[in-house]
């Protein structure tokens, strides 16, 4: 009495093939004389296996089907990666279609469907399975790296309202873009966008992950200060020091000139020297930066005999 045909899988366990009377020799591709068969020895398609009872003429002979089936080729796809933002990332590209997946470590995971938020920053093991009609399983695994979003910063600017464009403020990570109201490529137009305050966005993409994020700031858009660098005005060289602050304003500018005679807001005509000096008033920067002049002529002494 034989065992019955059958069909296995090339990866299941070696197994022991039991006839009747005991104590035969079993002859075949994978099998040893006690009966032990290995598919994975055997190799896949049908073997026929052969066990002789008894000796010389009063042996007798049986023989039995064992068909081996090869594991089903299964892929998973290819690697993938994500941002901590998603909320689902459809696995495609396994096959056979009607597999299952698991995923290491714990992660949130519905069918073919992966939850980059729920799960976490982390790289997972995607573990792709399936099972044949001959109830033979294999499997494939992929990964997805789950990133964080970058860090961006920006800072709040004032700009003054005056023809051109201005430099935007400076940005975290560099080789993001602007959008807002007023922005002309990376460049800000005040006059475009008019007075008052206005919400730009800074967005950076990590060209390594490919995850976005974006950070909102306010810049806010004012008149230039009206400036008065005070009155021309004609002096002796020998009369003392000037303070060109006196009738100036606002405070707290900055005085300049090609002429000697100026130290901070004073001016000496003696150092001066005779002739006309053109004094500049400046205050404020960028393009906020507005400057008035004020002329000062110096005298010569009258000649006396």
């Amino acid at each position: 009495t034989m065992p019955p045909d059958m069909t296995v899988c090339i990866n299941a366990a070696p197994f022991q093939l039991n006839a009747t009377p005991a104590n035969g020799k079993w002859v075949g591709l994978g099998v040893d004389s006690t009966g032990l068969f290995s598919p994975a020895t055997a190799g896949p398609g049908m073997k026929i296996l052969t066990y002789n009872y008894g000796s010389g003429a009063c042996t007798a002979t049986k023989t039995m089907k064992i068909t081996v089936v090869s594991l089903p080729p299964v892929m998973a796809g290819p690697n993938l990666k994500a941002c901590i933002i998603e909320t689902a990332v459809t696995l495609n590209g396994a096959s056979p279609s009607g597999g299952t997946w698991t995923v290491s470590p714990a992660a949130v995971i519905n069918g073919n469907v992966f939850n980059p938020s729920a799960s976490g920053v982390n790289t997972y093991t995607l573990t792709y399975s399936f099972t044949d009609a001959n109830n033979c399983s294999n499997s494939a695994t992929t990964t997805i790296i789950v990133n964080q979003l970058p860090t961006v910063t920006a800072t709040p600017a004032t700009y003054c309202l005056a023809p051109g464009l201005v430099t935007l403020p400076a940005a975290s990570p560099a080789g993001g873009t602007w959008s807002g109201t007023g922005v002309t490529g990376n460049q800000f137009n005040p006059t475009a966008a008019g007075l008052g305050s206005h919400t730009l966005k800074y967005t950076y993409t990590d060209p390594v992950t490919g995850c976005s994020n974006s950070v909102n700031i306010i810049v806010t858009v004012v008149n230039q200060t009206a400036i008065n660098a005070g009155a021309d005005m004609s002096v002796c060289v020998n009369e003392p020091p000037i303070n060109l602050n006196t009738g100036v304003s606002p405070a707290g500018g900055i005085w300049s000139t090609p002429s000697n005679g100026l130290s901070g807001f004073t001016f000496t005509p003696s150092q001066a020297g005779v002739g006309t000096h053109t004094l500049t008033y400046s205050i404020g920067s960028g393009n906020c930066l507005v400057t008035d002049s004020r002329i000062i002529t110096v005298k010569a002494l009258p000649t006396v005999m």
